[in-house]
């Protein structure tokens, strides 16, 4: 029986440009290691990391110096076997998900991605919600009016046209989109992801967006920066975004 807990906020890596704090919580475990890396797949490991057993079944390790959009993965020691894993607290992820990443979130924001006038025009229409349900790739993966390179991506979604995309959004009458699931999930190739479609109900990190959607899977940050300029680009028009989570998927 496990009788160790952790209420703590900090699982995960906390990033600071002067160093990072990777926490675990493994109780069960005899020993964890941290896997340092500098891309999200191949043959790229720069070093490992014997992480200290803390309180509360937290094993821990703090690194000096600036590990920004470096991939991880831990090696979780159970005795009879080594197992390599990536962090369920990702908030960013390498292509298909094999890698967790180090990310600043900031560098990501777009220009006055957190503005105030949208937190009271979201007040104001919360009185009245209108919804639309979307699938971020069916939205306008099949709009001419896209440069087809866009055409299913967070770029594509909130690319402006006259008549298609978001002013179709606008025309319709609606004041929220519920955008079916955008975590990063397993069922979809990312690196030929092209013809692929899935509806995502098969979540690997909840916490890190798909990177099937962004114009490059292989770099982490490229993904979020890509969402948060979709998010931005409703808001902008006056649409609220509702995502689609369902943990008891697995």
């Amino acid at each position: 029986m496990i009788t160790e807990y952790y209420n703590g906020n900090d699982l995960g890596a906390t990033y600071k440009k002067e160093n990072t704090i990777w926490k675990i919580w493994a109780p069960t475990a005899l020993g964890v290691q941290l896997n340092i890396y500098e891309e999200g797949k191949g043959d790229n490991l720069i070093n490992t990391y014997e992480m200290v057993k803390d309180k509360n079944g937290i094993f821990k390790v703090d690194l000096r110096g600036d590990f920004n959009k470096k991939y991880y993965t831990y090696t979780i020691d159970h005795g009879k076997e080594k197992i390599e894993t990536t962090d369920i607290y990702s908030k960013a992820v390498g292509v298909n998900g094999e890698r967790s990443m180090v990310v600043d979130l900031k560098e990501t924001d777009p220009e006055d991605f957190r503005n105030k006038a949208w937190d009271e025009k979201r007040t104001i229409i919360g009185k009245n919600p209108i919804i639309y349900e979307i699938h971020i790739k069916d939205f306008s993966y099949t709009n001419s009016e896209i440069p087809e390179n866009l055409r299913g991506t967070y770029k594509g979604f909130g690319y402006k046209t006259k008549e298609t995309g978001i002013a179709y959004l606008k025309d319709l009458g609606i004041n929220y989109v519920h955008l079916l699931p955008f975590y990063d999930f397993g069922s979809v190739d990312e690196e030929n992801s092209k013809e692929a479609f899935n509806w995502g109900y098969d979540p690997v990190h909840y916490m890190a967006v798909e990177g099937s959607y962004s114009t490059d899977p292989y770099k982490g940050e490229v993904r979020i920066k890509e969402c948060k300029e979709m998010i931005k680009d409703l808001h902008d028009n006056g649409i609220g975004v509702i995502m689609d989570c369902v943990f008891n998927h697995t």
